[in-house]
């Protein structure tokens, strides 16, 4: 009995030693961390417009950029079939993160097409923060135009973030 008690105090011991140095050793460690996001933005700043005409400038291309700097309505007047006339619309980049532009056509007007093509985005479409690209918007009044008429559009840019599919 006596080996029975001096083995359960040894073994009590070795328990008390061993819970002693878990308990010293365990430790708690916490890792915390912030997250920002970018700004989503771009805006159309500015606009130059031509037209076909050398001699007698007899045509007229009008634009207003929407308040939201979105979208801008087009309005020729004056025109005749085969007049073009165009509009270079200023897009930048005003947020902190690329972004992918595109654009969609408003027409109603059968009497006329619309074209639009982009320059100073790179091959994926992306504009990087702080760069301006260009919509170039491409109007011609095709021979079913009638007289005395006003033919309005609009234009707006959509911009998504850079890795949108």
């Amino acid at each position: 009995m006596k080996k029975f008690g001096a083995i359960f105090v040894t073994l009590l011991f070795g328990l008390l030693v061993a819970a002693a140095t878990y308990a010293y050793w365990s430790q708690t460690l916490t890792i915390s961390g912030t997250v920002g996001t970018g700004v989503l933005d771009a805006n159309i700043t500015a606009a130059t417009t031509g037209d076909n005409e050398n001699v007698y400038d007899v045509g007229a291309i009008n634009y207003v950029i929407a308040p939201d700097q979105k979208s801008a309505t087009i309005t020729i007047t004056n025109a005749y079939p085969g007049y073009v006339a165009w509009a270079n619309f200023s897009i930048v980049n005003t947020g902190t993160i690329p972004v992918k532009l595109s654009d969609a056509v408003n027409n109603p007007n059968t009497e006329i097409t619309v074209s639009t093509s982009w320059t100073g985005l790179d091959s994926n479409g992306v504009l990087l923060p702080g760069q301006t690209a260009y919509l170039n918007v491409t109007t011609t009044v095709t021979d079913l135009a009638a007289q005395n008429s006003t033919y309005t559009f609009t234009v707006t840019v959509s911009v998504n973030q850079f890795n949108a599919p």
